[in-house]
């Protein structure tokens, strides 16, 4: 068994981390592939509609050790203007594991903007979301990486949301 085995059935077991069981997926569609891997919308028996990102493992060693980090940094991040984080799933059957966060239904921050078009008051709103949850990863020692207008999400209240890539070289 590999530290990576060893670090995950110890948090799962510890109870830090909360296995989703993956069979309790459907309707799997792919919404996004980036550097990172794959993101995939998915409805969850128990959590309803879902976001997994599956790892791109390319490069096993870095791929794993990247997806550590972001358990541990999605674990700690609990704030309204993060992308909520439920749990790791494992599809036994094919040897791939997912983070399972919440699905931002309005799409990128980008998309939003290009959709509804808002006057300045609204953009501004979104500017100061933005600078919150900014705000709240410094103060828990996380710098994002990857802040563009293509990575925060809104919510179907219209609240602006991130987390994204933020690998071990970019913690404070």
């Amino acid at each position: 068994m590999s530290s990576y085995e060893d670090w995950l059935g110890t948090a799962l077991k510890n109870c830090s981390l909360k296995e989703i069981p993956y069979k309790e997926f459907s309707h799997k569609k792919r919404i996004k592939k980036g550097g990172f891997g794959i993101v995939f919308k998915v409805k969850c028996k128990s959590l309803g509609e879902v976001a997994i990102k599956e790892v791109d493992y390319t490069d096993e060693n870095e791929s794993r050790n990247t997806f550590i980090n972001e358990l541990k940094q999605h674990s700690r991040a609990k704030h309204p203007r993060i992308i909520q984080f439920f749990g790791v799933a494992i599809d036994r059957d094919e040897e791939i594991n997912y983070l399972v966060l919440e699905y931002a239904n309005s799409g990128n921050l980008r998309q939003y903007l290009q959709k509804f078009k808002p006057k300045w008051p609204e953009k501004i709103r979104h500017t100061i979301q933005v600078a919150e949850g900014m705000c709240y990863l410094h103060s828990i020692n996380i710098i994002h990486c990857d802040l563009k207008i293509m990575t925060g999400h809104v919510n179907e209240a219209g609240y602006d949301q991130y987390f994204g890539r933020s690998d071990s070289t970019c913690i404070i």
